[in-house]
C-alpha cells in the first residue's frame, strides 16, 4: 500500500511526500526479506543498502542508495524499482 501511495503522489507532483512512503515501503519490504533470509530485523533505511540486507534488493538497490544518500534526488526510479521488486516477488 505505501508504494501505491508513492506512486501516486509522485504522480501529482508531491515528491516529498513519495520519498517518505517509498522509503516506508523499502523498510518493511527490507523486514521482509531478512524474515525470508533469517537476518537481524534492519532498524533504519539506512542500513537496507550495506550488507547483509543488501541482498533483497536486486536492480533496485542503486535507486535506493541514490534517495537515501539525497533526499532532493528524484524518487521516481526507486519507487519504479521497488514496484518491479515486489511485484516479482
Amino acid at each position: 500500500r505505501r508504494l501505491k501511495a508513492a506512486r501516486a503522489l509522485l504522480g501529482v507532483e508531491l515528491a516529498d511526500e513519495a520519498r517518505a512512503a517509498a522509503l516506508d515501503a523499502a523498510l518493511l519490504w527490507g523486514k521482509i526479506a531478512a524474515i525470508r533470509n533469517r537476518l537481524p530485523h534492519p532498524e533504519s533505511t539506512d542500513q537496507l543498502v550495506v550488507a547483509p540486507w543488501n541482498i533483497a534488493w536486486n536492480g533496485a538497490g542503486a535507486a535506493l542508495q541514490k534517495i537515501i544518500a539525497d533526499p532532493s534526488h528524484h524518487c521516481g526510479e526507486a519507487i519504479e524499482r521497488l514496484h518491479d521488486l515486489t511485484a516479482a516477488g
